[in-house]
């Protein structure tokens, strides 16, 4: 199964405004919850939490928001 998300990603630095862009992201598995870990380890992968990115929403394709706690 693939299914499409919209990723959110905040990146913040200093002495810079922090900058939040949307990616679609295509995410594959078994499950609708492997589709959910694929999509978001992509962007975690691409995007890491080390650099100063964070993941801050995920809406599916069906346009319903996927709150992260």
């Amino acid at each position: 199964m693939k299914l499409n998300y919209t990723i959110k990603v905040e990146t913040t630095r200093p002495n810079h405004p922090n900058v939040t862009i949307a990616h679609d992201v295509e995410g594959e598995g078994e499950t609708r919850l492997q589709t959910f870990c694929s999509a978001v380890g992509q962007i975690a992968k691409e995007f890491p939490q080390s650099k100063g990115h964070s993941i801050i929403g995920v809406k599916s394709e069906a346009g319903k928001s996927i709150v992260i706690k």
